[in-house]
């Protein structure tokens, strides 16, 4: 399941990124629900809810593992809106 919801809201991340400068919001949406239309649902999501600050204040002041030292706060928010989308086609 982990692997499941993170590919969807790294799939979601570069489609955002990447595509929506070259698409317009209509054809951005259509693709997406199309692209999520090919990947069943999982049986079950556990969401462990916190903000974007609280995980990047994790991950840089206790953690501090050199491989997540580049994690940027705006990636964390961007991935805690997608979550967010995720969460309510889920729902």
């Amino acid at each position: 399941m982990y692997g499941f919801s993170y590919g969807t809201i790294r799939a979601d991340i570069i489609l955002k990124t990447h595509l929506r400068c070259c698409l317009c919001g209509t054809q951005y949406s259509r693709l997406r629900e199309h692209l999520l239309s090919l990947v069943p649902l999982p049986d079950a999501v556990v969401f462990l809810d916190a903000t974007a600050e609280v995980c990047y204040a994790r991950i840089h002041g206790l953690r501090k593992r050199g491989c997540e030292s580049g994690i940027p706060l705006a990636y964390l928010a961007g991935l805690d809106e997608c979550y967010q989308s995720f969460n309510k086609c889920v729902s």
